[in-house]
């Protein structure tokens, strides 16, 4: 595999994990909105705020990795 060929999967790996992770987290935030509207609505939940701040938490944590932007040192340098 060249360098150019090696560089182009690390770039399409890097992008294929960010949107991963934007989607686990994505859906880790709908389902504790919809937990916390339940218990919004005093309906019998065993969510609790612990759990929701945990889920949070995961969500902000899964996005960090989507903040940063790829490593474009990686790519072969043009001759």
């Amino acid at each position: 595999m060249s360098k150019h060929e090696e560089s182009q999967r690390n770039l399409l790996d890097f992008d294929t994990e960010k949107r991963k992770k934007v989607s686990d987290a994505r859906q880790k935030l709908f389902y504790t909105i919809e937990h916390l509207q339940i218990m919004k609505d005093n309906k019998d939940s065993l969510y609790t705020i612990d759990k929701a701040i945990e889920d949070i938490q995961y969500a902000f944590d899964e996005l960090e990795f989507a903040e940063h932007k790829y490593d474009y040192s990686k790519l072969p340098k043009k001759n």
